[in-house]
Formats: C-alpha cells, structure tokens, sequence
C-alpha cells in the first residue's frame, strides 16, 4: 500500500474522477454510486472516490480540506491485503467491498494500517 498525502484537494478531485465509484457525505445527504461528471464541494464534509486500483479520500481536518491517495503496491507487507464485502441497504446499491491493510507494531503484534473503499454493485 503506498499513502500520498502530498496532492492537494483539486488534484485529487481530477485523479477522483477517473474511478468509478464515489461516495460522498454531506450535511444533508449521503450518496454512494458511480464517480458523477460534476463533483459540488458545497455541505461536502467527505469524499471518496474509489475503484480497484486505489482511493482518493477528501476530509476536512480543523476546518482545511486535505486529501490523501491510497493505491496498491505488490508484496509491500508481510500479510496481503484483506478483502471484506458488506450487504447495504436497498437505497444504496447491493454490496460495497473494502480492503483493509495489515502491517506489524514492534512487538510483532498485527493492527490494521489502513482500510480503503474497494468495489459496488448496483
């Protein structure tokens, strides 16, 4: 897994709508479907957009929108990835996949690193 949090807002809004799936969470409503042509950053409290190979993530963090890339690289940790896929409720489609990363404290104890957006079905 490789984490960049080196881009800003806009950069990931481009890289964002590359992928086919996107959720957002707004003060009023949440939606989860395929990536929309246009993206309103108004109410936006967060959105990711995501697909198999990565997810871009918008937050905001003491009142400043950040942004962070998740992608995959091969045989970067000792435990592969774990996939898990989770039943929504009707209004939001049949299934969302999420991955979730495992790395290793140093006393050899397993933690989940990160945990990313994956897959939907309609």
């Amino acid at each position: 897994m490789k984490m960049n949090t080196d881009l800003s807002v806009k950069e990931a809004l481009e890289i964002g709508k590359a992928m086919p799936y996107a959720m957002f969470t707004h003060l009023s409503k949440v939606t989860l479907g395929k990536t929309p042509t246009v993206v309103s950053l108004d109410e936006l409290i967060e959105a990711r957009f995501f697909g198999g190979n990565g997810e871009i993530h918008i937050f905001t963090e003491n009142g400043e929108q950040k942004a962070v890339h998740i992608t995959d690289e091969e045989n970067d940790s000792r435990f592969p990835p774990i996939d898990r896929e989770y039943t929504l409720l009707s209004n939001f489609g049949k299934k969302l996949t999420v991955r979730q990363y495992i790395d290793f404290d140093n006393e050899e104890q397993a933690y989940i690193k990160a945990v990313r957006l994956l897959g939907w079905e309609a």
